[in-house]
């Protein structure tokens, strides 16, 4: 099965020369990093799901015979931002609050409103849950802004989306 985020020529070692190819495995407490080119050398372009048991069985890993129980556990290693875009991880900075409902705001985030004028230097929490009910779950953060109204006469405000203490 194909990772939706790679391309087909990451799949095979020839796309990996010239880079580290990394190797880890909790059972055998094993994190081992190889030259790509001499991957390529010895194994040709070989897939890169068939290399990982070929390498298991280089470093003596007996588990690789093994087919339902007890199986040679031996991934690929990645960077934490890699493994996190891999398992479907969006970084914080990437989620937009134009994009983001009242819906979608988790329990722990709440509202902060600044206003947009610069001599002006308030700021209010808001209340989500009573906007939430009075606006609906499907209104778009972005949407607010604009319609607030500051005790200072200017309309408009920053939204900032932060979590709420405890």
């Amino acid at each position: 099965m194909s990772d939706k985020n790679s391309t087909d020529t990451e799949q095979f070692l020839g796309w990996h020369r010239g880079k580290k190819v990394g190797v880890i495995c909790e059972d055998c407490e094993l994190l081992r990093f190889y030259d790509g080119s001499e991957l390529f050398e010895k194994y040709d372009n070989i897939n890169m799901p068939s290399l990982l048991p070929k390498l298991a069985k280089e470093r003596g890993c007996e588990r690789t015979e093994n087919s339902f129980y007890e199986r040679c556990r031996m991934t690929y290693h990645h960077k934490p931002d890699v493994w996190a875009r891999k398992m479907g991880y969006v970084p914080r900075d990437e989620i937009q609050a134009e994009d983001r409902t009242f819906g979608d705001l988790p329990e722990w985030e709440g509202l902060v409103a600044f206003c947009r004028n610069a001599a002006c230097k308030r700021k209010q929490p808001l209340d989500r849950w009573a906007l939430q009910k009075r606006l609906g779950k499907d209104t778009k953060i972005s949407a607010i802004g604009p319609r607030l109204k500051c005790k200072c006469g200017h309309r408009g405000a920053n939204i900032v989306i932060g979590y709420v203490s405890r």
